[in-house]
């Protein structure tokens, strides 16, 4: 999957993970399986000491193919469509691990 194919709400939500490179976005909103922005998720930035160059934003490129990670999200998007992630970790600028709320199915 290329980036160009990507909606401007993934689009934004990829900048914002290039831009922190390391760090976590808390209680991040899915409506319609795209990325919301609005209530504003919580963002935090974690700085690497001792690490010159790995707390610098990523240069974005026009066109690229998508890491495996991004498609990985995009597809629990699509699976979730409507619901909160409590927490997304970033590593390099990728997303690296997530915590989804589901609800008990009882029996």
């Amino acid at each position: 999957m290329k980036h160009q194919y990507l909606s401007q709400p993934r689009k934004h939500l990829l900048k914002l993970m290039q831009d922190i490179s390391f760090g976590r976005f808390e209680n991040l909103t899915i409506h319609e399986s795209e990325p919301v922005f609005d209530p504003p998720m919580r963002i935090v930035r974690e700085v690497l000491l001792g690490k010159r160059g790995h707390n610098k934003p990523m240069s974005p490129r026009r066109e690229y193919e998508l890491k495996t990670q991004t498609v990985e999200l995009f597809e629990y998007f699509d699976r979730v469509r409507n619901g909160i992630i409590p927490l997304l970790k970033v590593q390099d600028g990728l997303p690296f691990q997530l915590q989804l709320e589901e609800p008990l199915i009882q029996q």
